[in-house]
Formats: C-alpha cells, sequence, structure tokens
C-alpha cells in the first residue's frame, strides 16, 4: 500500500488513562491521513507557528507558555489530541508529536518516575498486545527541565508504531511530550523525533 493510500486512514490509538486528573475522558491520539488535493487543511487552533531558520520553525501555545521547535514542512494539526497544548505532524513522514499539561497539585502519583511509569503504562494498555519492545532511554532538554523517556513498540490494529514518551517535570507542571512513528519509518525519523522533545521549553 502506497504512502498516500496507507496515510488515508484514521489510526486511533488509546494514550492515557482516565484515572489521570484533571484531564479529558477522551484519551485518543488520532493518525490523521495526508489525505487527497480535496482535502480540508486541519485547524490550527491557537498555536502560531514562526520560522526560526531554512530548517526549523517554533510551535508555541495560545498562551505563548509552551514551545517546541518543528522542522521546515511540520504543521499544527489541532485534530491529534483533543486536550493537547501543542501538536504537530508530518504526514508525509509519517510523524506526528503531542504536548499534553497537568499542574502537579492536580496529580496523586509521586515523582517524575512514578509519573512516567503511569502515562506510558496507559499507552502499553491501548496496544493488540505486548508491546515488541519497551525500554528507558536517555533524555536531554535544552531547557534543563527533568525528563523521563521510553521508547515503545506496537500494533494497533494491524498497524505498527514506535512512540517515544517522554514525561518532564517543572515548578508547577508535568508534561508528556509523546512522539510517533510508522514503525517502519522510525529509523529515518528517530532523530528529529529527539530533536524536537528535546527542544520543548515552558516559559
Amino acid at each position: 500500500m502506497g504512502v498516500l493510500a496507507a496515510a488515508r486512514r484514521w489510526l486511533i490509538v488509546a494514550l492515557l488513562s482516565p484515572v489521570v486528573v484533571g484531564c479529558a475522558s477522551d484519551w485518543n491520539i488520532a493518525w490523521p491521513g495526508s489525505g487527497g488535493d480535496n482535502e480540508v487543511p486541519p485547524a490550527t487552533g491557537t498555536q502560531t507557528l514562526t520560522t526560526l531558520s531554512e530548517d526549523w520553525q517554533q510551535l508555541r501555545d495560545g498562551q505563548g507558555r509552551l514551545q517546541i521547535k518543528v522542522p521546515t514542512g511540520w504543521q499544527p494539526d489541532a485534530r491529534l489530541h483533543d486536550s493537547a497544548e501543542l501538536e504537530a505532524g508530518n504526514p508525509e513522514q509519517e510523524a506526528y508529536v503531542i504536548v499534553l499539561s497537568e499542574a502537579i497539585s492536580a496529580v496523586s502519583y509521586s515523582g517524575l518516575e512514578d509519573n512516567a511509569l503511569t502515562y506510558k503504562r496507559a499507552i502499553v494498555n491501548g496496544l493488540d498486545s505486548q508491546p515488541e519492545r519497551e525500554v528507558k532511554t536517555s533524555v536531554s532538554l535544552e531547557s534543563g527541565l527533568s525528563g523521563v523517556q521510553y521508547e515503545i513498540h506496537g500494533e494497533y490494529r494491524d498497524q505498527s508504531l514506535v512512540y517515544l514518551h517522554t514525561t518532564v517535570v517543572s515548578d508547577t507542571h508535568y508534561y508528556q511530550i509523546v512522539a510517533w512513528s510508522a514503525a517502519d519509518r522510525f529509523e529515518e525519523n528517530q532523530e528529529t523525533l529527539q530533536d524536537i522533545i528535546q527542544s520543548f521549553q515552558e516559559s
């Protein structure tokens, strides 16, 4: 199946568990298609995209509180998650990223490591079966914030996916930076996805 044909299908994957306090009850992320010539472009919500260089753009949320850098060619896509603060993708590369936030005061878990495991478990539980691979990886954010990252390989409805799930903590919030790709494109997308994740900043 060609890239365009495959990308026209929507792939819904459970992301979070309803036990997370302070977020919406619909815990799905979508795999949007690049669609055909007649597809209506996705709404960008209140996100703003600013050119930084020939290769990179800055994506900021509507309040100007959160930001990531995404490569030229990536676009905001408000269809990915109902509660995301930031969400963007490149359908041709079959790669996407979202950022969700949760106030520390609303979280019942204790500590960064525990939160990372809880958030990660929700993704794993949404897959068709146990992940083919699930490993803790290293991550270093340019902002200096602390983060814990897991790489998860699994299948959902016969679609092989790879997630880079990063939990970040600041003085006031926990953040989930979820970057994902079709498994057969992950090797070529991995460095870009890590660059996006590491660029995350809270103002």
